[in-house]
């Protein structure tokens, strides 16, 4: 069986680490926490993201998919396989709708 790195580990850390931060920095973000596994011809993305109001959540999604995501795929130099995103208000749920071109959006476990 294959063998994590531990520099590729490092790396997806450093850039699911860093992708937390840049949404937790948003106004509109409540809280935020994203983490990547899985090996580079198989990288899951688990992002959850909550939004301080729900008017906020389009913009939040859209973020997250058109800026935020591309941006971490370019800074590995791999396309995720599985994009886990889960979306919410704070003190309630709000799920993502399975469209804009996802594998995987499932939620994820608080």
């Amino acid at each position: 069986s294959p063998v994590h790195s531990s520099a590729w580990d490092t790396r997806i850390s450093h850039v699911a680490a860093l992708a937390t931060r840049l949404c937790q920095e948003k106004d509109a973000v409540h809280s935020a926490f994203c983490s990547i596994s899985g090996f580079p011809n198989e990288l899951i993305v688990n992002l959850a993201c909550t939004a301080t109001g729900e008017e906020h959540v389009p913009m939040i999604m859209l973020y997250v998919n058109d800026t935020l995501l591309p941006q971490m795929e370019r800074s590995l130099g791999i396309q995720f396989e599985v994009r886990n995103l889960h979306f919410a208000v704070a003190g309630r749920e709000v799920h993502a709708p399975a469209t804009a071109g996802l594998k995987g959006c499932s939620p994820t476990m608080d």
